[in-house]
């Protein structure tokens, strides 16, 4: 709203209504003014293009050093906020794994039933107690067999 009100009042001090704001990567806010246009001598000039020159204002300055201020803040901010985020997370650890262990189990029992119930396809036996293993006679891969 200040950046607004003072790219209004530049309009009607300099008597140019298409003065306007041009926003480059890292230089935001500069003021584009007609070329043949007056300014004052505390205009700090940026850059140029056919027919324009761009400007920062004292106060544009002034403001963006108060942006810098509170983006940098705002990054220290977000950064706390994450290292605490994934502190919570690891303090959890133990259950994330468990979580893991148990789905990826029950993605691969899911697969199984759901490529046994095609032709040509047997239920797979499981075993309780015994080390893992996969034991497959004549076994053709599903997507082998689609070709």
């Amino acid at each position: 709203r200040e950046l607004d009100g003072h790219l209004n009042e530049v309009r009607r001090s300099l008597g140019c209504g298409t003065v306007s704001y041009y926003n480059a990567a890292k230089e935001k806010y500069q003021l584009e003014i007609p070329e043949h246009t007056p300014v004052p001598d505390d205009f700090d000039l940026r850059s140029r293009k056919k027919g324009f020159r761009r400007f920062w204002s004292p106060f544009v300055k002034g403001k963006l050093c108060e942006l810098l201020v509170a983006e940098k803040a705002l990054e220290e901010g977000e950064r706390d906020q994450m290292r605490k985020l994934f502190a919570m997370f690891n303090s959890h650890r133990g259950k994330w794994n468990d979580t893991v262990t148990c789905l990826s189990m029950l993605d691969s029992l899911l697969s199984l039933a759901l490529v046994s119930q095609g032709e040509c396809y047997t239920r797979p036996v499981l075993y309780e107690g015994l080390e893992p293993f996969v034991h497959v006679t004549k076994g053709i891969h599903p997507c082998i067999a689609r070709t």
